[in-house]
């Protein structure tokens, strides 16, 4: 729980906010108080007036989440509601492998894992269980179900060959993707990624050493600007689980909301709390067309500015997170891939990542 001098700040802002003008609201309106849903039906209900929701993963790892998402698509109605998934997990040289996966044909385990093992992030995002256990779900799923009912999973990671080198990555892929693979076909899609790619405003600012040359014009375009520049209209979920303030400091209620819970938040504290509220200046990095850029950061933009919705999956002292299995540390052939993908890349304090990773790996395999 946040302290009362802390509380009292993020209040202040909620405040301020209400009474001066921003961009993207009408002025004059008083903040209600948000209100919880059962977010399984907040997304089908979206999908009636949508083809497209966004749903950011939280915190990538999380657990939460990933319970949620399962229970998603168990539902029968979702099932019903959408054909496709768009995963930020997975490497789309290998579609064609995920789609005989996918679709119920035995694939080798050591093949099958290079679908998200082997994508244009050099860390270990993706190589924890719950993203395996994922595919594996929409696999189940799908042998339940009649074939021309069936969900396709798409791989929204940029086609990535190791033997070329890195290329850069951009979210004109997954978009592309989502227009000619599920929108053309006039199907519903739910887009699954981290939240920088859901931003209908730029939140991140290049670092570097003096002379860094900034991101190209249109880098900064993420999948929910470039599809609504296209005239789709998209609805876009924030999943509240590490960054920010606990969402309680705007909203004390919010404690005795059921876990997961979705609001919708135009107009209400949530909404009109400032973005920096939800992800403050380097509350993350990432590498933008090659160009290292800190997340976060002041901005005019409020929540309902960048967001249709915030997931809430509960305090952030309860979320947990996957852990890389003793099995996958135990293969020496996946240790040297992921420690040659990192190369020298280091950690703002200096240290070597993959030296971290090593030990990591080191300390799982020996149970500590």
């Amino acid at each position: 729980m946040l302290g009362a001098k802390r509380c009292a700040l993020a209040l202040l802002a909620v405040v301020c906010l209400i009474g001066g003008p921003q961009p993207g609201r009408a002025q004059g309106r008083a903040a209600q108080l948000a209100q919880p849903i059962d977010p399984v039906v907040g997304i089908l209900d979206a999908f009636k007036t949508h083809d497209v929701v966004a749903l950011d993963e939280g915190n990538h790892n999380n657990e939460q989440g990933a319970a949620f998402r399962e229970k998603l698509y168990r539902d029968p109605r979702f099932q019903e509601a959408v054909s496709t998934i768009v995963v930020e997990s997975g490497n789309g040289r290998y579609q064609a492998m995920m789609d005989r996966y996918i679709d119920g044909e035995d694939v080798p385990e050591k093949e099958l894992r290079k679908a998200w093992l082997e994508t244009m992030g050099l860390g270990t995002a993706w190589d924890v269980p719950i993203y395996a256990e994922m595919f594996q779900t929409i696999r189940d799923i799908n042998r339940r179900l009649p074939k021309a009912r069936r969900l396709r999973v798409l791989l929204g990671d940029v086609p990535y060959f190791a033997e070329q080198g890195d290329a850069l990555r951009t979210d004109a892929f997954p978009a592309g993707l989502v227009r000619d693979e599920v929108l053309d076909k006039r199907h519903k899609v739910l887009i699954v990624y981290g939240g920088v790619h859901l931003l209908r405003h730029s939140a991140a600012q290049p670092i570097g050493p003096p002379g860094t040359p900034l991101a190209p014009p249109g880098s900064s375009d993420t999948i929910v600007t470039i599809l609504e520049k296209a005239g789709v209209k998209v609805f876009s979920i924030w999943t509240h689980a590490r960054y920010g303030e606990d969402l309680t400091a705007l909203q004390p209620d919010i404690t005795g909301w059921p876990r997961p819970s979705l609001s919708v938040i135009k107009d209400t504290t949530l909404g009109l709390a400032p973005f920096n509220f939800y992800q403050p200046m380097g509350s993350g990095m990432m590498i933008v067309n090659g160009v290292r850029t800190l997340l976060g950061g002041d901005s005019p933009w409020t929540m309902q500015d960048q967001f249709d919705a915030v997931l809430y999956l509960g305090p952030k002292s309860d979320i947990t997170y996957s852990k890389l299995s003793a099995s996958l540390c135990s293969d020496p052939e996946y240790v040297a891939m992921r420690a040659g993908r990192m190369g020298d890349l280091k950690t703002l304090d200096g240290r070597l990542v993959s030296d971290d990773f090593k030990a990591q790996c080191a300390a799982i395999v020996a149970g500590r």
